[in-house]
């Protein structure tokens, strides 16, 4: 539910409790670790996949050669257990990854310091999650939504799902473009 998730006050609360459970200060300090970066691609997911995930990360990883203590870490596949997407969203600093419910756990990056890079499939339907998380916007400079054209619906659609799901937006699978990797840039 749209409202329930940009309900003020809601996601803050889930914050503040999630972090005071597991003993981790609200305002994580800056740059002691340096910076960390997170490219998450969902290759091994069965929808929602960047198809070329590795040229993303090595695009990323480049970017980061040039500066001094950047960490980057790469996930594939969705991360199980609260307690470690909570550790993990946590100790990021920059986010890259496929939009989605998952972008949930960006609550618990911090929002003065941190970034989001979102990619969007070429869809109608490409609508950012985050902007209904109302937590990262690129009036603030946090947030670099980037629509990938084209995308593809899922081709083994029809298989798992029957006809009139396979047409479900959310079924696609994208390469992250050329104009997008620039940008990233």
């Amino acid at each position: 539910d749209r409202h329930y998730v940009s309900s003020p006050g809601i996601l803050p609360r889930v914050r503040t409790r999630a972090l005071k459970a597991l003993g981790l200060p609200d305002n994580r300090p800056t740059a002691s670790e340096g910076i960390n970066v997170l490219i998450y691609t969902r290759a091994t997911e069965f929808r929602r996949r960047v198809l070329n995930g590795a040229v993303l990360a090595d695009t990323v990883r480049r970017i980061a050669s040039k500066f001094p203590n950047v960490h980057v870490q790469v996930h594939d596949t969705y991360v199980p257990g609260f307690q470690q997407q909570v550790e993990l969203y946590y100790r990021t600093d920059v986010l890259v990854g496929v939009t989605g419910g998952s972008q949930t756990n960006t609550v618990f990056m911090r929002h003065d310091t941190s970034a989001v890079i979102e990619l969007l499939p070429c869809h109608p339907a490409g609508v950012s999650w985050l902007h209904f998380l109302n937590l990262w916007t690129t009036r603030l400079g946090n947030h670099l939504p980037l629509l990938n054209c084209p995308s593809e619906a899922e081709p083994t659609c029809v298989q798992h799902f029957t006809e009139k799901k396979c047409n479900n937006p959310r079924n696609f699978n994208f390469n992250v473009t050329q104009d997008s990797l620039k940008q990233i840039e």
